[in-house]
């Protein structure tokens, strides 16, 4: 009989079902945790801890990597690409060379970007309560397809992209 933790069942749970929007956002949430451990455990000398928690926020910003939508994310695609391994390279950096500075770093720029898909869900949630029904429907309907991608929300992200330019 294997133990199964509750709360990472039902945060499985109700993330399968959620929509992109969502699944970004636990995405960069998670990442930012794990970075969080990490530098706690560089703190406290705790090898083995700061190991398992790079490699997950490792594998967390390589699944941000590859569910980036190119053909339709354009330019913010392809900056996000390119913050997302360079945020990659900070944290093994940070890691190998048992500094903290680096995982700041990573954090910060997550929070940044964070912000920004907060404040993406907010404009839609805005929106959305502000249409007449039919539209809703029809806008719940493209934003839960499988195929739609997290780079749909280009629009609302204008502002990141210029930032996230702006870095490189």
């Amino acid at each position: 009989m294997s133990f199964t933790d509750p709360y990472q069942a039902y945060s499985e749970g109700s993330l399968a079902g959620g929509n992109p929007l969502q699944l970004v956002i636990a995405l960069y949430e998670a990442t930012i945790e794990s970075i969080r451990q990490a530098r706690l455990c560089l703190a406290m000398n705790d090898i083995w801890g700061r190991g398992t928690a790079v490699n997950k926020a490792i594998k967390l910003l390589t699944e941000l990597l590859v569910s980036l939508d190119h053909q339709r994310g354009g330019d913010i695609s392809a900056n996000l690409k390119r913050l997302y391994s360079y945020i990659q390279c900070r944290v093994i950096d940070a890691h190998t060379q048992k500094r903290e500075e680096p995982l700041l770093e990573a954090e910060r720029l997550l929070k940044t970007l964070l912000e920004g898909w907060y404040g993406a869900a907010a404009s839609i949630t805005r929106e959305w309560s502000s249409s007449p029904a039919p539209i809703e429907s029809n806008r719940s309907e493209t934003l839960e397809s499988p195929e739609s991608g997290y780079c749909m929300f280009t629009e609302e992200l204008g502002e990141l992209a210029g930032s996230v330019s702006a870095t490189f």
